[in-house]
This record gives structure tokens, C-alpha cells and sequence, in this order.
């Protein structure tokens, strides 16, 4: 290692400390050396000497502090290479689990969804069976009804009629009993009040002798009477008879008992004709009037077209986990003869589905299975239970997603 020394008047080339003392190259003064400056230069060489090897040994700990510091960022490189690798590896996996877990529900919402439309399908098919059936059944049990109330209207039945103990017996269904007058009775029918008046008409024509007459003996009959003053008793003025008597009519045909004492003419209602030997209901069967379609009680209620008229509900809010129950206010409503539904509105975009849409293929889905969107119709109410995910399909893509809960609400139907 070498320095140069400059001083006032020459040059000192030291290269190897004291050994090169002397050798100077003279620039000037007559190539002369002064001895004094031998030990400043010493010193300085010390001086050299020391800071040289400081520095060598800064140097050598600089390198040894860099050769660490590469080392020590080699190996964290080569650490946080691991982790990355290892963060990549871990979400590669993620990212297949979770695909996978995708495509399975996907698949299994698919099959729900199939399985979900067979079923409605099945019960619209059902369901419009039977009402053919029952509408069938039911034209026919009418018609059964409407000839049977025909047939009781044109006919007045009674089998048996006593009197006097003797038995009138009717020859057919259709028979007819004719009430005749015998002598000094009259007999008035009143058709529109269903009763016959008897009465007691004229004179005695053959009497041989009057109870209590004192002066009759001779009369043979009451015809040639020309007096009445040799009679004793009420018979000479008499005008009703002495005791009243009560007039019924029993057996198979009934009356009310109505008192006659021969001043005013009777009648006697008829309260009931029992036809006994007839068949089916004409037995005991009065007759009957006239009944509409409308007076007939107990009948069923039969829609004039099922499913021909639809209620629509308002907005409500969905509540997970609680059910959503509607009071629809339909007077007289079946349940068996109505349909409901409910609809997801979209309040707030997303999935492709704008604000009023309504959501396609979705259903409500709780741990991976679908529950459907069936809904209960009452008399007074329509109810659906929320309890899980809304699950529909991207209306732009058609793939299945799970929809914001807050970004939809309901709306009820009802067909009856």
C-alpha cells in the first residue's frame, strides 16, 4: 500500500514504512531531506497503518453483516415462498371443496326443484280429477234430488183410510179417496186450504118417531108434520142440538176434534194421511210444495266454476323463521276447493332481477334441502312458514343462487 506525502518543497514516496526512507525524489532544494519531518511521517504511517486496518476489519464486519443479512432474507424468501405455496395450496383446496359443495347443491336444488314440479303437477291432476268427479257426482245426486221433488209434487200418496172401523186400502200410488155426502150431510172441499167442511143439511125424511114428542105417534114421517105445538122439549123450536157433539177424523187420515151442535157448519182439518203401503219415502211423506234449488237446506256449497276467481294480497315482509299468516276475507270460502300460492317480489336488484320481478324456480332451502313453497289455505286465512335460504335461478345466467333475504317480499294468491 502506498501514499503520497506532499510537502512544501518536495514529494516522499513511502511504500514499505522505514525501508523506503531515503529514497526521494528530488524536487527541488537541491535534493536535500530534512530528518526533522522522519518522525511526522512515522506517525502519519501509524496513523495509515490504523485506520487501514480499521477499516479492513469495518470492512470484513460490513461483509459479514451483509453475508447474514442475505442469508437471513434468503431464508425468509424462502419461508414466505413456503407459506405462499402452502396459503395457495389451502385455497386451491378451498376453492374445489367449495365448488364441489356448489355443484351438489346445485344438484340437489335441481332435483328438488324436478321433484317439486312432478308433485304439483301430480296434485293439479289430482285435483282436477276430482273435481270432475265431484262435479259429476254431484250433477247426478242434483237430478236424483230435482226428480224426487218432482215426483212428490204431483202426487198426493195415502194407502189406508179407517173409518168406523173400516179399512179403505189404496190400490196404487197414485189412488185416489172420494168423501161422500149421506143424507142431511153436506160435504165442502176447500182445495186451496186442503180441508173439507161437513155439515148437516135439510130434514129427517124417515124418522118413525121424534124422542120426546107427546102428539107424533101418528106422524110416519117428518115430511107431513103441519104442527109442532102438541111437541114437548127443545124438538118443536129447536134450532142446534140439545148436547154438542165432537166430530174427529182418526186412523191413516187425522184431523183436529171439532165440536158441532148443529147451529153453524164445522170443519175439520186434516193434520196428516199416513201412506203405509207405499214405497220409499211416500210412506210418511206429506205433500209438499214447491222448494227452489235455493231453500234446500244443508246442501253443499258448489262453486258455479272452481278456480274462476282469484285474490291477491298485498305486500308482506318475509320473517325467518316465523310463519307469514293472511286473513283473505273470501265469505264462505272451501279450502277444498281452492288453490293457493305465494310469490317473491324483488325490492332490491341483484341476480339479474330488476325491482318488481318476480323470482323464477325458487323454493326455501334449509341444510341443503329443499322445502318447497307450499302454502295452507283455511277458511279465513292462506299461511307459508319461512325457515331457511331463498334459493331461485339467476334470471340472466339461469344458475342457482341464494338470495339476499331482505331484498324480497311476499304476495299471496288464492283461485277458488
Amino acid at each position: 500500500m502506498s501514499r503520497t506525502v506532499f510537502c512544501p518543497e518536495e514529494v516522499i514516496v513511502v511504500s514499505k514504512g522505514k525501508e523506503d526512507i531515503g529514497r526521494l525524489v528530488a524536487l527541488g532544494n537541491d535534493g536535500k531531506f530534512d530528518t526533522s519531518v522522519i518522525p511526522v511521517i512515522d506517525d502519519l504511517q501509524t496513523q495509515i497503518t490504523a485506520e487501514v486496518t480499521a477499516r479492513s476489519e469495518a470492512d470484513t464486519q460490513l461483509q459479514a453483516n451483509i453475508d447474514a443479512e442475505a442469508l437471513a432474507r434468503t431464508n425468509a424468501d424462502a419461508k414466505l415462498q413456503s407459506n405462499i405455496e402452502v396459503e395457495a395450496n389451502a385455497r386451491t383446496a378451498a376453492d374445489q371443496n367449495l365448488q364441489d359443495q356448489i355443484s351438489k347443491e346445485v344438484a340437489a336444488r335441481t332435483d328438488g326443484d324436478t321433484a317439486l314440479q312432478s308433485n304439483v303437477d301430480a296434485e293439479v291432476t289430482a285435483r282436477t280429477n276430482a273435481d270432475e268427479a265431484e262435479s259429476s257426482t254431484r250433477a247426478s245426486a242434483d237430478k236424483s234430488l230435482q226428480e224426487e221433488i218432482d215426483v212428490l209434487k204431483s202426487k198426493n200418496a195415502f194407502s189406508n183410510v179407517v173409518v168406523n172401523g173400516t179399512t179403505i186400502q189404496a190400490d196404487s200410488q197414485t189412488d185416489t179417496i172420494e168423501l161422500e155426502a149421506g143424507t142431511n150431510i153436506a160435504l165442502t172441499a176447500d182445495a186451496i186450504n186442503e180441508k173439507v167442511t161437513i155439515a148437516v143439511t135439510g130434514k129427517v125424511a124417515s124418522a118413525a118417531q121424534a124422542d120426546s114428542a107427546t102428539t107424533a105417534s101418528k106422524a110416519t114421517t117428518a115430511d107431513l108434520a103441519t104442527t109442532t105445538a102438541s111437541c114437548t122439549g127443545n124438538a118443536a123450536t129447536a134450532t142446534k142440538l140439545e148436547t154438542a157433539r165432537t166430530i174427529a177424523i182418526s186412523g191413516k187420515v187425522t184431523g183436529t176434534a171439532t165440536a158441532f151442535d148443529g147451529s153453524s157448519l164445522i170443519s175439520i182439518p186434516v193434520t196428516a194421511v199416513t201412506a203405509d203401503n207405499c214405497t220409499g219415502n211416500s210412506a210418511t211423506a206429506t205433500l209438499a210444495s214447491a222448494v227452489p234449488w235455493s231453500g234446500v237446506t244443508g246442501k253443499p256449497t258448489i262453486p258455479s266454476v272452481i278456480g274462476s276467481r282469484v285474490w291477491i294480497s298485498g305486500t308482506y315482509t318475509p320473517v325467518q323463521n316465523a310463519p307469514t299468516i293472511v286473513n283473505h276475507g273470501i265469505a264462505g270460502l272451501d279450502p277444498l276447493y281452492a288453490r293457493g300460492e305465494v310469490l317473491l317480489r324483488c325490492v332490491v336488484a341483484e341476480f339479474g332481477y330488476s325491482v318488481g320481478d318476480y323470482a323464477i324456480g325458487w323454493n326455501v332451502t334449509n341444510n341443503g334441502n329443499a322445502r318447497g313453497t307450499n302454502v295452507a289455505v283455511s277458511e279465513s286465512t292462506i299461511q307459508f312458514n319461512t325457515a331457511g335460504l331463498f334459493m331461485a335461478m339467476n334470471k340472466t345466467t339461469a344458475a342457482g343462487v341464494a338470495l339476499t333475504f331482505t331484498n324480497w317480499e311476499y304476495i299471496f294468491r288464492i283461485w277458488y
